[in-house]
């Protein structure tokens, strides 16, 4: 089994591969709504355990269920809470799976999300014996479990608006629509890996949250970085070029932020330095001293297949970086398994090795 090999696919965004996921259940005014979740954005809980740093319990347990779980949420009093969690048909409470999730109760017992900011669609539908039949979309705008907007429209109001006949108050309330756009795109180029030149090589990045180590500066609180799904001027996932000189010190040297849909191309807009790294005024490369953690660096080359260009790693650098210094360095091959891992490594890297698969989640 080839455990790199598997390791780094499943850190590649799939949205053109994904099959399509099962939703997750939300609860709103006497109405069951099936709340959207995709490959393109995680669930509500996935990003709970994306920001935190923790490890989810949950393992896939199907192509239609990567995420390993369905989760049921609940709004009331423009809040919104997560009320149980179902996983392998076992059904667990919210207080079962850690701390830090919320600190609000609902009526029914369901804990807060204060974790979650973003914007979330969801569908309700009307089943008779031989069909589902839609009825309205939603979108609950959200900021850290507190419901700022919510939307419904109906097929006439999603018609209007694809006809361009909305005006006035049907057309303010569609501009939510937007707004989801900009959150989906921004989750989807999130995991754009970003860049670094070593010893005259460029290889792509990967850090154990699966995003741009610059948003450490930024707590990986996507609230925090200034150019989220709320900026309708300039928006879009961070993306860097670093790199490592002689005494092992990283550098970032150019930040762009991405957005689109497009699956092949991203959408690109250069940043400079002065306004994507804090308290920095020059646009000079910047020394990477928040940077902390195990990372792999790929080098490798890109490949066409089926007709979709992807890069395809040959070599893994494994790596640790303590306030911006490159410490721990063991170098493999990308085809390598386990086994042979552990019948020729050093025993620290096998032990480096390990954390970085359990924090990755694999």
């Amino acid at each position: 089994m080839r455990i790199l090999q598997i390791i780094l696919l499943l850190l590649m965004p799939m949205k053109a591969l994904a099959t399509q996921q099962a939703p997750d259940i939300l609860l709103h005014n006497g109405k069951e709504l099936r709340l959207e979740a995709s490959w393109a954005y995680p669930s509500p809980l996935e990003t709970y355990y994306k920001q935190s740093g923790k490890v989810s319990p949950f393992k896939g347990t199907s192509t239609g269920l990567y995420r390993g779980h369905i989760a049921t949420w609940l709004i009331e009093n423009d809040y919104f809470y997560l009320n149980q969690i179902e996983a392998k048909g076992e059904v667990i409470a919210p207080t079962e799976i850690g701390t830090g999730l919320g600190q609000k109760h609902s009526s029914n017992g369901s804990l807060s999300a204060d974790w979650f900011s973003g914007v979330l669609q969801a569908t309700e539908l009307k089943y008779t014996d031989s069909e589902r039949i839609f009825v309205a979309q939603y979108y609950f705008n959200v900021k850290h479990g507190k419901v700022l907007e919510s939307v419904r429209l109906t097929r006439d109001d999603l018609e209007h608006k694809y006809s361009g006949e909305a005006k006035g108050a049907s057309l303010q309330s569609l501009a939510i629509t937007e707004l989801y756009q900009r959150y989906t795109d921004y989750y989807f180029r999130l995991s754009t890996k970003d860049e670094v030149n070593w010893n005259g090589k460029t290889l792509k990045l990967n850090s154990t949250s699966g995003m741009s180590p610059l948003l450490e500066l930024y707590e990986n609180d996507h609230l925090n970085w200034p150019f989220n799904w709320n900026n309708e001027a300039k928006n879009g996932a961070p993306n860097c070029r670093w790199y490592i000189d002689k005494d092992n010190r990283l550098y970032i040297e150019k930040v762009q932020i991405l957005t689109g849909s497009n699956i092949y191309k991203a959408e690109a807009t250069e940043l400079p330095l002065s306004e994507s790294v804090p308290d920095n005024k020059s646009n000079q490369a910047v020394f990477a001293n928040w940077v902390d953690g195990i990372y792999l660096l790929e080098e490798g080359s890109m490949v066409e297949e089926y007709g979709y260009k992807s890069f395809k790693a040959e070599i893994g650098h494994f790596v640790t970086i303590n306030s911006g210094v490159v410490g721990e360095h063991y170098e493999v091959d990308a085809t390598a398994d386990l086994e042979q891992i552990e019948s020729s490594a050093d025993q620290n890297f096998i032990k480096l090795f390990e954390e970085w698969k359990e924090k990755v989640g694999r």
